[in-house]
């Protein structure tokens, strides 16, 4: 089985193909193998987007549900049982480094994959991960680093720099120590706003804190369309399950005002309008129509750029990456500078010299070159690349 070099071809949104493994993984077991056997007809299972990849644990638990036998189900069982079996391994490490955190008197809380596989999936095999989250509060970050180093965790090219530190284990489990939200929301009283309001939570007995299903939504959305390194598929369920498995847990006042404190309205109105329109999410009336009351000009133009970077585009990411410094900036009360936007692109690509950073630049406008040819190549009906995974 391959999976298809990502590639931003259609923008931020999920392809036609995408869409369909989403319908098909989110419908009811009766309804799940006529809408896989749509996605079939014109699809090849061993070639994949690497997020239709990541779908197909959830799938098999709906077609597995459906007591349905086609020729397929063997690599979709193989899918979900490496899933699980991954998920396992890395849920322990992530128990075992909470234990170490508390023992040092860090407070935590776990974001996204695991708190979303337990809570919301229901089933630590459906929901793909490729790490752990673990948050503290940032006047701990530092004595948090050094738990994770003093246990074997080494870290990895700094590639959310100023909000977060990415390790890696001696097994190759990743995890990721956060001491802000996301790299966009680099303020500690946006912080402060979730780890308030988050729900105790435990892992492997151990006792830690999540975000609660108002928050985690929000989150959900927001980060699911502010991802560069993938096609930006996963966050559709999550945010669909939360919202039909926790509707009552969902606070819609508060959903509005945090998407508000993140500023995140225009972000999220799109998220909410798109999820509605394809997969009929249960989002109340007015929810919509209330975000969009709050955009500002200025998310406007972000969220212009964020839905059209794509490899038909000369900029790429750079306005988004601008976007990331210029708000990290303002948080510290500093004035951001073309100077400083490089410094950080610097930080941000792991480069250690300025020399170096000449080479660095020189490779990425190759490799935009490269994906210009590679989307001309699907223009004109010839196969993408592919790699084995």
């Amino acid at each position: 089985m391959t999976h298809e070099m990502p590639l931003r071809l259609h923008g931020i949104w999920p392809s036609a193909s995408e869409e369909l493994v989403i319908r098909a993984a989110l419908a009811s077991p009766q309804d799940a193998p006529a809408l896989w056997a749509e996605w079939l007809e014109t699809n090849d299972i061993d070639r994949l987007s690497f997020g239709t990849f990541r779908l197909l644990p959830l799938l098999y638990t709906k077609l597995a549900a459906a007591d349905y036998h086609g020729n397929e189900m063997s690599k979709l069982r193989g899918t979900y049982r490496q899933s699980w079996y991954r998920n396992q391994l890395l849920g322990n490490s992530v128990a075992e480094m909470l234990d170490a955190l508390h023992d040092r008197g860090i407070p935590t809380l776990l974001m996204k994959g695991i708190p979303l596989a337990l809570r919301t999936y229901e089933d630590l095999g459906a929901r793909s991960m490729g790490d752990g989250d673990i948050m503290v509060p940032l006047s701990f970050s530092s004595v948090a680093r050094e738990v994770l180093e003093d246990h074997g965790w080494e870290r990895t090219i700094p590639y959310f720099p100023g909000h977060a530190m990415s390790y890696r284990s001696g097994k190759g489990l990743e995890i990721d120590l956060h001491w802000y939200l996301t790299k966009y929301h680099q303020s500690e009283a946006v912080s402060d706003v979730i780890w308030q309001a988050s729900m105790p939570f435990e892992l492997n007995s151990v006792s830690t804190r999540a975000m609660n299903h108002t928050d985690e939504l929000v989150h959900s959305l927001i980060h699911g369309l502010h991802w560069e390194q993938e096609l930006p598929i996963r966050w559709v369920p999550d945010s669909f399950l939360i919202m039909e498995r926790h509707a009552e847990d969902i606070d819609w006042e508060r959903f509005l005002a945090v998407a508000g404190i993140l500023r995140g309205s225009a972000t999220v109105a799109a998220a909410l309008t798109y999820l509605q329109s394809k997969y009929d999410a249960p989002v109340p009336a007015g929810v919509v129509d209330a975000l969009e009351s709050k955009t500002v000009v200025s998310q406007r133009v972000e969220n212009w750029f964020r839905f059209h970077a794509t490899a038909r585009h000369p900029w790429g990411m750079l306005p988004l990456r601008w976007i990331a410094y210029w708000r990290a900036e303002r948080e510290r009360a500093r004035i951001p500078t073309p100077v400083g936007f490089v410094r950080q692109l610097k930080t941000t690509w792991a480069v250690p010299s300025w020399t170096g950073m000449i080479g660095e630049v020189l490779r990425r406008v190759r490799r935009r070159l490269s994906w210009f040819a590679r989307s001309k190549r699907r223009d004109w009906g010839i196969a993408p690349e592919t790699y084995d995974g």
